[in-house]
């Protein structure tokens, strides 16, 4: 193998999918890049445009005939969209607003707008997962704060309205987000 095959082959290697808060992916510039090279966010001088994300499903869109669909999660520090069209659709079309999923995807950004192009989702049927990932991140990212005073996310928000429910109802409280 010559030189230019080797750096064609390396620079088509599958991006590492770093485990990440979204909070992070959001709050840190987009770098476009020209060619083959993938577009980033540099998160702790990482360069990162493959991601390893575990939350909840807050909202599902899917346009009139179907072939497009998105989908907002959101991991307690923030929330981020799913955007799939043509056969993709198919990665997200089982989704329902509470399921708790693990994402692999590609960072993306349309005008300004950062959304995340799945690769593989997959619905996690114990809510133990999110702890798990929060512990890792915590460990992973230790430097980092990821909400600002103030801000509560979406599947925090839910989860309050869902516990104020129940206790009018008098019923067991299950989070969707622990």
């Amino acid at each position: 193998m010559n030189m230019e095959e080797q750096n064609q082959n390396t620079e088509r290697q599958r991006q590492t999918a770093y485990k990440v808060w979204i909070a992070d992916l959001m709050n840190n510039e987009y770098a476009v890049q020209n060619g083959w090279q993938p577009n980033y966010t540099i998160i702790s001088e990482k360069k990162i445009s493959r991601v390893n994300v575990i939350a909840s499903v807050v909202s599902v869109y899917i346009n009139d005939d179907k072939t497009y669909y998105s989908v907002a999660i959101d991991d307690g520090t923030g929330n981020i969209s799913l955007k799939t069209w043509g056969e993709d659709i198919k990665l997200l079309s089982a989704l329902k607003i509470g399921d708790l999923i693990l994402v692999i995807g590609k960072l993306r950004q349309t005008n300004d707008l950062m959304y995340l192009t799945p690769e593989i989702v997959k619905v996690l049927n114990d809510k133990k997962w999110m702890l798990v990932r929060k512990l890792e991140l915590e460990k992973l990212w230790p430097e980092k704060e990821r909400k600002q005073e103030g801000q509560i996310s979406q599947a925090s928000q839910m989860n309050e309205k869902i516990s104020k429910e129940n206790k009018k109802r008098d019923e067991p409280v299950e989070e969707v987000v622990e």
